[in-house]
């Protein structure tokens, strides 16, 4: 780790930190393009990639992902409220092969950690933020947190460096709390140690790190902006951000948080080229969830298979894990379960409950995609697929809880599916994220609502049944007379 002070931490310069580490100071720090090696071939009119190993990395094709229409769909709408607080991003990071993983343990015997550079995971990020109490929090993510996931040093993938961060959340937040996970870092180190053997990635120990950071300094950003002062030397993460995003008002910052669902999709091949959502490959899906934002799967059958577990009040996990504040859960007038005042008992932000549990822990699922035949030659595969099916998965939706709490998941993978079978011009990604909003809208949606569609390469194979069509034309009939 590296020798600094605690109160040092969120001074850090984790982009500066990782470009010298990784010998990466020509390369852009993380992209929202897709870049496509374009064949080497005599004739002029070929522009196929990935269809043969002779690629000219000179020559790319350079794609936004966000204006990909027919392989990654993304629509937001304030539906009936004021402003609309959600938010969505995508990347694709470049990350550091796995230090603990057994085949390159040798790495590790040399101390040569820089050698890693050389190996770098294309990993393809999507991310989902729904706000509360304003929109400051969900947009400081949209613009953080993929910088953040990425440049976070794999020097400070250590037991000690959380120790040294959950000192600083007991100092600057307080609560007793903090002091308890405190005492139990050593389960939490090893839960998440342990998962990270014989990967290819270190998301397993990056990205609660990465997170529970990213949260501290959003607080430190939040404090020095309502008290005017501007003492976080911090270029990455300065209140100028927090600053150009206060659109309703000021004394919303310090009771503005924000739930997310980011997920992350990566070749398990790193020398080939193909993208997740070709034929003949094998990825591997990591979901890292907070709150009630919902990640849902369509599998082979077109059936729904949701991936997340809302973070409420009324969740088992949730409730044990706040149980010294047992005293603070209550049910209001509408029936809800709550804890303190809020829905969610995770998330970014929320810093008048911070100290109480309200946290940025995130849970972390991961699931093998893909090809079922390449699937099936690999035994220990199927059984980390989705379901235990063995691949071929159609698409995967992003929603916000606007979405999920007025449309059943197997209506969103439906609706889905229906949409893309009238055909290339209304079938890709993009017009069914749209049909989705604004199907919400017209059943009567009271929340905002955002959704995002990702192709994966089972897409359009599935089969022609519209197992709630009836229904959703039932409910588009009754949603006039609801409002």
């Amino acid at each position: 780790m590296i020798n600094r002070k605690r109160s040092d931490l969120l001074k850090y310069n984790y982009k500066s930190d990782y470009r010298r580490n990784h010998n990466l100071n020509n390369r852009r720090f993380f992209s929202e393009y897709v870049y496509f090696p374009i064949l080497n071939t005599k004739s002029n009119d070929s522009i196929l990639y990935n269809s043969s190993n002779n690629l000219n990395f000179k020559a790319r094709l350079k794609i936004p992902i966000l204006k990909s229409p027919s392989h990654f769909g993304h629509a937001t709408s304030r539906v009936n409220r004021v402003y609309n607080e959600d938010k969505l991003s995508a990347a694709v990071l470049h990350l550091p092969l796995n230090i603990y993983n057994k085949n390159i343990t040798n790495i590790i015997h040399s101390n040569h950690l820089h050698d890693i550079k050389e190996q770098a995971l294309r990993v393809f990020n999507f991310n989902i933020f729904d706000g509360h109490g304003g929109i400051q929090t969900a947009n400081y993510l949209s613009k953080n947190l993929s910088k953040t996931i990425e440049s976070f040093p794999i020097n400070n993938l250590n037991e000690s460096y959380l120790k040294d961060l959950i000192s600083l959340y007991i100092k600057k937040i307080g609560g007793s709390y903090w002091k308890r996970f405190y005492n139990k870092l050593d389960l939490f180190y090893k839960k998440n140690f342990d998962k990270n053997l014989n990967q290819y990635d270190d998301l397993n120990l990056r990205l609660p790190l990465a997170f529970l950071t990213l949260d501290l300094q959003l607080f430190e950003v939040t404090k020095n902006y309502v008290n005017n002062k501007n003492n976080l030397n911090n270029p990455n993460h300065n209140d100028n951000e927090i600053n150009n995003t206060t659109t309703i008002n000021e004394q919303n910052l310090e009771s503005s948080g924000s739930t997310s669902t980011s997920v992350f999709i990566y070749n398990l091949n790193p020398n080939d080229n193909k993208i997740y959502f070709e034929e003949n490959t094998v990825s591997k899906l990591i979901i890292s969830h907070i709150g009630d934002t919902k990640a849902i799967i369509c599998d082979k059958y077109g059936s729904a298979r949701p991936l997340t577990s809302n973070h409420h009040p009324s969740s088992p996990v949730e409730a044990t894990r706040l149980s010294t504040f047992s005293s603070s859960f209550f049910t209001d007038s509408f029936g809800e379960e709550r804890f303190l005042n809020y829905a969610n008992t995770r998330a970014f932000g929320d810093f008048v409950a911070k100290s109480k549990g309200i946290s940025a822990e995130p849970d972390i699922l991961s699931f093998i995609i893909g090809d079922s035949k390449l699937i099936k030659e690999k035994n220990n595969y199927i059984n980390q697929t989705v379901g235990k099916i063995g691949g071929d998965e159609s698409f995967l939706i992003l929603c916000s809880d606007g979405v999920t709490n007025h449309v059943t998941d197997q209506e969103i993978v439906d609706l889905v599916m229906s949409t893309a079978n009238r055909g290339m011009k209304r079938g890709s990604p993009q017009f069914c994220a749209e049909e989705i909003v604004k199907f919400v809208e017209a059943v009567g949606g009271d929340d905002n609502a955002t959704c995002l569609v990702i192709k994966l390469n089972g897409w359009g194979k599935w089969p022609l049944v519209d197992r709630t069509g009836n229904l959703r034309e039932e409910r588009l009939k009754d949603g006039p007379r609801r409002r």
